[in-house]
Order: structure tokens, then C-alpha cells, then sequence
């Protein structure tokens, strides 16, 4: 029994490592397209689009709960791939608000040029 926990556990740090990394791709390269513009919203735009993440993962996966495909049906591909991409969404805009945070970003006011 302590040998499937150990192998559990080691099993959960290479799929952690993963999907961090391949969240952390996406999102540098998001960034890269975008100019770096999620500074011009700060700390109170990534809560919005936290806030809004939580309500489609609330859509797809809590009130839609009698909707949810069965795994081996053909629908399951595309409803676990819209979550997914929730949870990575999610993920990755909780990370720039950590960034806002640390930069004291609440608004964007110090990044976005007022002469435009």
C-alpha cells in the first residue's frame, strides 16, 4: 500500500509539472502577443476575468452537472476541453494578479499612457 502512495505521489508531481509548464508556454506566448497589456488593466481587470472564469466553470461543470457527458461518450472531448481550458484561463489570470499585486498594479494607471 505505501508503495502505490509513493508512486501516487510521483506520478502527481510529473502531472503537476506538466500542466504548469505547458500553461506557462501558453501564456508566455499570449503575452508576447498581446504587448504586455494585462498591465494596463491591473489587479482589479484579472479579478473581473477570475471572476468570470469561476462563473463558466460554475456553467460547464456545477449547474450543468446533469449535462456532463459520459467519459466514454463522443461529447466528453469537447466538454473536457472547454474546461480545461477554463482551469488554464483561470490559472494564468490568477498568476498576473499575483503580479499586480506584487507590482501594487490595482488599476493600470501607472502603465497606460494618457496621451492616446
Amino acid at each position: 500500500m505505501r508503495a502505490k502512495m509513493e508512486d501516487r505521489k510521483a506520478r502527481t508531481e510529473v502531472e503537476i509539472r506538466r500542466i504548469f509548464e505547458d500553461s506557462m508556454q501558453v501564456m508566455l506566448e499570449k503575452n508576447r502577443q498581446r504587448g504586455d497589456c494585462w498591465r494596463n488593466s491591473g489587479l482589479i481587470a484579472q479579478f473581473v476575468e477570475i471572476h468570470s472564469m469561476y462563473f463558466r466553470l460554475r456553467n460547464l461543470i456545477w449547474e450543468g452537472k446533469e449535462s456532463i457527458p459520459d467519459a466514454d461518450s463522443d461529447k466528453w472531448t469537447e466538454w473536457e476541453q472547454q474546461v480545461a481550458n477554463a482551469l488554464e484561463d483561470l490559472r494564468n489570470f490568477t498568476m498576473l494578479a499575483e503580479l499586480c499585486l506584487q507590482e501594487r498594479n490595482i488599476r493600470g494607471e501607472k502603465y497606460t499612457d494618457d496621451e492616446l
